[in-house]
């Protein structure tokens, strides 16, 4: 076998010359391939650029294909060692099915630095992929192991662009690979995810955090940079957040895209792990490689590529800013309407919510509290039951109480509790995770984070939620027994709530407001979760002892039911049955004064009981909270 670059066949004519229009593809002849003709060669060894019978016969008919650089014939014979080469025009490259102009941002023999544009894989089995349309955009590298197809080493998803490093040799490939799956290749993504990502690291625009959690069984991390925060009327939680991430160590794929999903901060997109948002919908993923650095495996040198985020992620951020600035001057203008005395028709037909959801802050118990659509407004009146826990625990003399506030929402209830006493801890327990997520903002915004928990949990299912929040708190551990636990449960009736509350709520999250069909059903599962919790119910610990203060917040006239749903183990006092009219179910009939004068009543977990203390009313004289301490 001949392993000289001599012709294969001495008669056959020169090649034409070439012109800085044309490029060649080369390819040398193995072991395994010689005495193979030259025409099947070809389709094998350049099946990206003739991806058909038809196109290699026209290469040939075309005097594009060289056999030892001189011009060869479809049914020439193959000799180990020999070179062929096949020349493309770059015009007829840009008709072929594979061409996609690339943004070639850096290119030297070894290494190539490009932009992949959305739309286009980046090397799976399709038509149109970053790595078939490489031949058609990069110059052939002079080395040795030379590749042909050049290698795309960082695999981007179809709809995300960005940069991409590509081999373009054998060498390299092997160890731009290696140096990839070591985290020695720097990656960093601009992105536009749902919410407000500061709540979830407690950080500010220009801070990072990083999110840890093992993926597949392996350790993982994502660092994130918070870069922007905008208002949006289009997410639940009122944000959206730009950020810039990038792994921090771990190699899945989609890791970036997992660890905000499972942190309720999904990235804005219609592909796998992401989630759509209104005023982005046909717009693809909001997530961009946008910088890229490593050390050239080759010479040393230290390599470093920036491009700017997609325009699509200002135009995007600009929509929704103006679209909420928009519906905020709409609503004070309604109010302005209102306050003059020219109808009240107009605010309903403009307002989808509180105004606290448009300006995102409401005013309680002198703080200004952060509110979005995905908690409750907080109440004035709800003010009393901080006064009333203030007030008991300033006589009891605690100065450091241990507090549970069930239904946290806002945080409004124990972060101004908190506030009260320096050296106080509380616990905040929710249903709803992006209730939550609000939560934690304002315990950074008004610094209690150092001294507060939250947890999800339901509220008959308290026992359960408290045994698990010491391995996955993210704040101070809870310190049991808790000296009080105050509430302020969903308590309306739909069926008895009158039209114009009805319009009054409009836009607050219906979980936080409405109960079943009686209004009481929240409170029963209170007295259901608290008897989980007495007794060695928390880890060997009980979470209450004698002397836990429980304050609940009550509707005017309901404090009689609430009472008697405590009292069923265990009755102290006299008591009657009358219907309530709503459902038909027997209630006791006690009246207010009659509470006010109630004995002992047998609840709670374990041996102890639950002693009525008072029944405070409001600054209109609205019975408002029923306050009850533990005994026994």
């Amino acid at each position: 076998m001949s392993t000289s670059p001599a012709p294969a066949n001495p008669f056959n004519p020169p090649a034409p010359q070439s012109s800085s229009t044309t490029r060649a593809s080369t390819a040398n002849v193995t072991t395994t391939d010689a005495g193979t003709k030259l025409h099947k060669f070809i389709r094998k060894a350049f099946p990206t650029i003739c991806t058909s019978r038809s196109q290699v016969h026209r290469a040939f008919k075309e005097s594009k294909v060289l056999l030892n650089d001189r011009l060869g014939s479809e049914t020439m014979v193959l000799m180990e060692g020999d070179k062929v080469s096949l020349l493309r025009d770059l015009a007829d490259s840009q008709r072929d099915t594979n061409y996609v102009k690339i943004d070639i941002k850096h290119e030297d023999d070894h290494v190539a630095i490009v932009l992949k544009p959305s739309g286009i894989a980046t090397r799976q089995l399709q038509t149109k992929t970053l790595e078939r349309a490489l031949p058609y955009n990069l110059t052939r590298s002079t080395q040795p192991d030379a590749l042909d197809q050049p290698y795309p080493i960082n695999d981007l998803s179809r709809a995300t662009s960005g940069l991409v490093v590509v081999a373009k040799t054998e060498g390299m490939k092997t160890k731009l690979r290696d140096m990839l799956g070591h985290n020695q290749i720097d990656l960093r993504y601009h992105l536009i995810c749902h919410g407000n990502l500061g709540t979830t690291g407690g950080k500010e625009e220009g801070e990072e955090f990083v999110i840890p959690e093992d993926l597949d069984g392996a350790p993982a991390a994502t660092v994130c940079k918070i870069l922007k925060i905008t208002r949006t009327r289009n997410s639940p939680s009122g944000y959206v957040t730009t950020a810039q991430c990038h792994s921090l160590h771990g190699s899945s794929k989609h890791q970036i895209r997992i660890h905000l999903l499972n942190k309720s901060h999904p990235v804005i997109g219609n592909s796998k792990y992401t989630e759509l948002h209104r005023s982005a919908k046909g717009n693809g993923v909001y997530m961009a490689l946008t910088s890229i650095r490593f050390v050239h495996p080759a010479n040393g040198e230290q390599m470093s590529m920036e491009v700017p985020e997609p325009a699509k992620f200002e135009a995007f951020r600009i929509k929704d800013q103006k679209a909420w600035e928009r519906k905020r001057l709409e609503e004070e203008e309604a109010l302005r309407t209102v306050r003059d005395g020219e109808g009240e028709g107009d605010v309903e037909g403009l307002r989808d919510g509180p105004l606290a959801y448009v300006t995102g802050e409401q005013e309680f118990y002198g703080l200004k509290f952060h509110v979005t659509p995905a908690v409750m407004v907080p109440r004035p009146a709800s003010q009393t039951l901080v006064r009333t826990v203030v007030a008991h625990l300033q006589q009891t003399g605690i100065e450091s109480p241990s507090i549970l506030d069930l239904g946290t929402g806002s945080g409004c209830l124990l972060i101004s509790t908190l506030t009260a006493f320096p050296f106080a801890t509380g616990v905040g327990l929710d249903a709803s995770p992006t209730a939550l997520e609000v939560a934690k903002r304002n315990s950074y915004k008004l610094s209690v984070s150092d001294r507060s928990s939250f947890i999800l949990g339901e509220f008959a299912k308290l026992g359960q939620a408290l045994s698990i929040l010491k391995a996955i708190c993210d704040g101070p551990q809870p310190r049991y027994p808790f000296d009080v636990i105050i509430c302020n449960p969903p308590y309306l009736n739909k069926r008895r709530t009158k039209n114009f509350e009805a319009q009054a709520l409009k836009g607050e999250p219906e979980e936080a407001l409405f109960a079943g069909g009686t209004g009481y059903e929240a409170y029963e599962a209170i007295e259901e979760g608290l008897k989980d919790v007495g007794g060695e119910g928390v880890e060997g610990v009980s979470a209450l002892r004698a002397g836990t203060l429980l304050v609940l917040e009550v509707a005017p006239g309901m404090a009689k039911i609430v009472k008697q749903i405590f009292e069923k183990r265990g009755r102290k006092f006299k008591v009657a049955n009358q219907e309530d009219g709503v459902s038909g179910p027997s209630v006791v009939a006690v009246e207010s004064s009659e509470i006010e004068q109630a004995d002992t009543l047998n609840v709670g977990g374990g041996e102890g009981r639950w002693t009525f203390v008072d029944l405070i009313r409001d600054d209109k004289g609205l019975e408002r909270c029923i306050v009850f301490r533990r005994t026994g």
